[in-house]
């Protein structure tokens, strides 16, 4: 999405989101709060604070979900490439150059996590272990994952994959 497209689709989202948690419609607004995340990280990493701010605060107000990352196995670390924003490749460049790779996306070049190809041909992030389910990186992993929030659509989906 281009910037411009981003400025214009994220305060939508942000209000339709209000709209909607405010007459009791979670899940609508959980997928409109989650459409204007999309937006706001095709935003360069220096016009992204002040919109995640204001979609912190509305989903500071979600109802808490009904479980969870006990017992998960990350299912939310299964078959998707983690997006590296520019000021995180050059830490996971100095601290895991081995477990980073270049993918294109809209012809644009992103560094992402390498990702583990396991037997059946899905793969996990490389960070997370398989054994426990956890992250192995939890306290400097990247932005994406940590606005990843237990219990939002995306996870929900994730959980209901076998």
């Amino acid at each position: 999405m281009t910037r411009t497209k981003a400025l214009d689709r994220i305060p939508v989202c942000l209000t339709r989101a209000e709209h909607l948690l405010g007459s009791g419609h979670t899940r609508a607004a959980q997928i409109h709060l989650e459409e204007a995340l999309s937006a706001i990280l095709d935003l360069p990493s220096s016009e992204q604070d002040s919109w995640l701010q204001q979609h912190d605060s509305i989903a500071a107000r979600l109802p808490p979900p009904d479980f969870t990352c006990d017992g998960c196995g990350g299912k939310c670390c299964r078959n998707v490439y983690v997006i590296l924003r520019p000021e995180e490749e050059a830490y996971f460049l100095a601290n895991h150059p081995d477990q980073l790779e270049t993918r294109y996306l809209s012809e644009k070049a992103v560094m992402v996590f390498k990702n583990t190809v396991r037997e059946n041909g899905s793969f996990i992030c490389p960070f997370m272990n398989q054994s426990t389910g956890w992250c192995g990186i939890y306290e400097n992993r990247p932005a994406i994952c940590r606005i990843f929030p237990v219990g939002c659509y995306g996870c929900t989906v994730a959980r209901s994959i076998p």
